[in-house]
């Protein structure tokens, strides 16, 4: 039976031109890590209503920065310490606990969960694969494969010595995703989308930069294989379809219906529903229908109570579970073995 607030939703999105997202189509909750400090507001997206969770907890964490959301509802997100060596911990929001999940977990760096190279110079993206594990993307660096069984630390890519597959060079990655169970994305703020592959790190320049109408920083990938992504600071989601190639906006700049954006900041897709995507000029979160860009408001001063979220200054970024299938095109042995050993 329809709920009397699912028609009354129902019926304020007709009224505005916009469909509102389905409740069976939104995640229950949407994470803004705010990097500025250590906290992170926890969104509930059937009222919008706010709570700030504080993660802080000298000396093991100072700082927070990009996060991801495990199926079972966990936070997993990289952390400064006391001594600026960067680790990775995990946050349970229902009973708030914490634990270390891998590096310098005692604050100090005298306790190391985990073998393998450390997330130097910092962390710049976190992903979670379908088939297990967590992908952290190192500053300068690229990819190294988590562990969340031990901790310990494989490196994936990279161009830095020593090299780890063959070229192009990542100049600056500042995003990854998972493209598919043999391959990774990675966004290069100056080359483009670079694809990795899980079998031996080989890099491929799979969309160049230019191909982009605005040159890309954060992204994500839609369930039917285009890539949406923004500027920070622009006032428009784009998204690329590879099978074009073509680059357009998806919402804002004349696409979609709903609340104008002001300067967006981060963007991560829901499975099975909506974009989101946080905007500072607000600030609030908003959700993106993916085929028709309008914009519908989650949370932020017109909807939903508690605290108010972070502003630009804080580089806040979104956090939601994202980890749902992915095409199974890794035939090859190869590639099976090596996911068989990433996956614990």
């Amino acid at each position: 039976m329809t709920s009397t607030r699912s028609l009354l939703l129902a019926s304020l999105g007709v009224a505005l031109g916009v469909r509102l997202p389905a409740a069976s189509e939104m995640p229950s909750y949407v994470h803004v890590l705010a990097h500025g400090q250590a906290g992170v507001w926890r969104i509930e997206t059937a009222s919008g209503d706010r709570q700030h969770l504080e993660l802080s907890d000298y000396p093991e964490v100072m700082t927070v920065t990009h996060a991801v959301v495990t199926s079972w509802g966990e936070l997993l997100f990289g952390a400064v310490n006391a001594t600026q060596q960067w680790a990775i911990f995990a946050y349970n929001p229902g009973t708030g606990e914490r634990a270390g999940v891998s590096g310098p977990i005692d604050g100090y760096g005298a306790v190391v969960r985990g073998s393998g190279p450390g997330f130097v110079p910092g962390i710049s993206g976190l992903t979670l694969a379908p088939w297990g594990g967590l992908y952290a993307l190192r500053a300068f660096q690229g990819p190294v494969h988590v562990s969340l069984a031990t901790g310990d630390r494989t490196v994936v890519s990279q161009s830095a010595e020593p090299p780890v597959g063959p070229s192009p060079p990542l100049a600056r990655p500042v995003d990854v995703a998972v493209e598919s169970a043999s391959s990774l994305l990675v966004m290069d703020e100056y080359e483009g989308l670079v694809r990795i592959r899980l079998e031996d790190g080989a890099r491929v320049m799979a969309y160049p930069s230019t191909l982009f109408i605005e040159p890309p920083v954060r992204f994500d990938r839609l369930r039917d294989g285009r890539i949406v992504h923004l500027v920070p600071g622009t006032d428009a989601l784009f998204v690329f379809d590879p099978r074009g190639p073509a680059d357009a906006p998806l919402s804002g700049r004349g696409r979609g219906g709903g609340p104008a954006f002001g300067a967006l900041g981060d963007v991560a897709v829901a499975p099975g529903g909506p974009v989101l995507v946080f905007d500072v000029a607000d600030p609030a979160v908003y959700a993106v229908d993916p085929s028709t860009g309008d914009r519908t408001l989650v949370s932020g001063a017109a909807r939903g109570r508690g605290p108010a979220l972070p502003t630009a200054l804080d580089r806040p970024t979104l956090a939601v579970f994202t980890a749902e299938s992915v095409p199974p095109d890794a035939s090859s042995r190869p590639v099976r073995r090596r996911l068989k050993r990433l996956a614990d």
